[in-house]
């Protein structure tokens, strides 16, 4: 019972219970020796509370620098933020490690089973919860959140689509008409969705943009904060100068596993130049974490380095759910070859790449699409040297060059798309020498860092053969990484392959995950190990994102999604 401290013993012979109190949160069990040990974790504690948590951030690492609205908040800075200011019917937990990845209710009181074919799911919200203003949240107030999700641009309205209505919304959005796809009843608190078409991975989608909205929010982005329901509410907001979160009085703590009370009074985010100065800034005590810039990974990794040895208890590290590798473009030459694409994943030093992007502080070598600790995960590796134990130990050079030989393909032209954003050119720059190594006749062509450069990498009308990209996961499902990078629709299969049969395996398995996770996850290594066979992308490397922190903070959690859990951080 791990929100009251107690471990529960049943006699499978008798069915006799017997309760352990253990005066903390059971956490994992193992058996030892006969005996059974319990990991345990803290209670929250309110003599830990107050104070306030200064994160030190470059303006473009600010929460809001791209968009303050929660209908479109899409990338990592303003996740982090914005989860602790607004809830959803559903959640992940606010928890570590891979309790992050376990979808638990929100504000509402349960997690339905959908019902009419896997078309309409029902859910019940819990009673008397109030916006930050103290009004009173009422079922119809996520209509009007489903809709801005849908029609506004920049965040993903294609994971509402589906409602009955939604494609319009998305398509027109000034007729927007959800009437027959979102049906709530206040009296009743029920808020009902109806599907099109069964989703899977619907309930996972939720727990994304559709948030309690009150009626009379513009239906056009907004640049100022909306009242939540979270622990925090925005205050003190300019786009990259200010943002500080502070307690919302109106918060009862509807779910501890989804949204807990947080410890610090105020989050406060301190504007600075560079990582350097935000580390300047932890060390000082003018702020209390930090993380650095990914913009600037080389240097920052130096950083890391250097303030591990000097600090090493106020150093923390977590992997990112994502991966980044390079797009091989399956429906033109060379690399329509399989064994092209195969000769380019054995040659590749990935430990080299991983040396570009900072060394083993910044990342870890990977031949696969799913990153480490992920649901699916198993360590796979065909393209090294040294023994087959699923991890990579380094590039087989010869392997390449008679694979290039068998194929047919050398001599052949390739053209490399690299756009000037972070470490791509350094990546692209080094892969220009691997394939003239191989034999093509290769050309990198730099473009700039802009909108239509990567519109331009985005259609597939254009053919590119070659160019780097990666994927982080929106939610911890396998699905998300193959309906993204690899399924014959995938919005950013840029390598444009297409497996009708692939596609099917991981339909069932997506589908296996409400009945019988097992064996939805072995299916998901499976196609995983399958991906990696065919070689449509090079896989290169996981992110590891540092966190440097205060000697005054204690109770340190983070998660591949959110990184630090900032509302859980005691600030002494």
């Amino acid at each position: 019972e791990e929100f009251a401290g107690f471990l529960t013993r049943i006699d499978p012979a008798t069915g006799a219970v017997r309760r352990f109190w253990l005066g903390s949160s059971p956490r994992g069990l193992a058996a030892v020796g006969g005996r059974v040990w319990v990991a345990a974790g803290a209670f929250a504690d309110p003599k830990h509370s107050g104070g306030t948590l200064t994160v030190a951030a470059a303006p473009t690492q600010f929460p809001g620098y791209e968009a303050l609205d929660p209908a479109k908040a899409y990338n990592f800075e303003a996740i982090s933020a914005e989860r602790l200011v607004y809830d959803g019917l559903l959640a992940f937990r606010l928890a570590s490690d891979a309790d992050s990845q376990v979808l638990v209710p929100d504000l509402a009181l349960a997690i339905p089973q959908p019902s009419n074919g896997g078309r309409t799911y029902t859910f019940t919200l819990r009673p008397g919860i109030k916006y930050s203003t103290g009004r009173d949240v009422h079922a119809f107030d996520f209509v009007l959140g489903v809709r801005r999700a849908l029609t506004l641009k920049g965040g993903r309205p294609d994971f509402f689509a589906g409602i009955v209505g939604g494609q319009n919304c998305v398509d027109h959005p000034d007729a927007c008409d959800l009437s027959r796809g979102v049906v709530t009843d206040d009296a009743t608190r029920r808020v009902s969705f109806h599907l099109s078409a069964p989703d899977p991975e619907f309930t996972y989608k939720l727990t994304w943009f559709v948030h309690p909205t009150p009626p009379g929010t513009s239906l056009k982005e907004v640049t100022t904060q909306l009242p939540g329901t979270g622990p925090y509410m925005i205050t003190d907001y300019a786009k990259g100068k200010s943002f500080s979160l502070v307690r919302n009085h109106w918060f009862h703590q509807w779910s501890f596993a989804a949204q807990p009370g947080g410890y610090p009074d105020v989050i406060r985010w301190l504007a600075v130049a560079d990582t350097r100065a935000a580390l300047a800034a932890v060390i000082s005590g003018r702020a209390d974490i930090a993380q650095p810039d990914p913009s600037s990974l080389q240097p920052a990794a130096a950083l890391v380095s250097e303030f591990k040895v000097r600090y090493p208890g106020q150093v923390y590290r977590y992997s990112t759910a994502g991966t980044v590798f390079e797009y091989l473009n399956v429906t033109v030459p060379p690399f329509n070859n399989l064994k092209a694409r195969q000769a380019v994943n054995y040659a590749v030093d990935r430990k080299k790449l991983v040396e570009l992007l900072g060394g083993p502080t910044q990342a870890e070598a990977t031949c696969q699409l799913l990153p480490p600790k992920f649901p699916g995960y198993s360590p796979y590796c065909p393209y090294t040297t040294g023994p087959a134990d699923g991890l990579y130990h380094g590039p087989d050079f010869a392997k390449a060059r008679k694979l290039v030989d068998e194929s047919g393909t050398k001599g052949l032209p390739v053209t490399i798309h690299s756009p000037l954003f972070e470490v791509i050119p350094a990546i692209n720059a080094y892969f220009k020498q691997v394939l003239g190594q191989l034999g093509y006749k290769v050309t990198l062509h730099q473009m700039p860092d802009t909108d239509p450069t990567w519109e331009f990498l985005d259609n597939p009308h254009n053919h590119v053969q070659v160019q780097t990209r990666g994927w982080g996961a929106d939610f911890p499902l396998a699905s998300n990484f193959y309906d993204a990078v690899v399924a014959c629709r995938g919005g950013s299969n840029l390598s444009e392959y297409c497996n009708r049969g692939l596609d099917q395996r991981a339909a069932t398995a997506t589908t296996l995950m409400a009945t019988d996770p097992g064996a939805a996850l072995r299916a998901w290594t499976q196609i995983d190990r399958t991906i990696t066979d065919q070689a449509l992308v090079v896989p290169m490397f996981n992110r590891i994102a540092s966190t440097f922190v205060s000697a005054r903070v204690r109770n340190y959690q983070s998660n591949q999604a959110l990184g630090p859990l900032l509302s859980q951080l005691w600030v002494h």
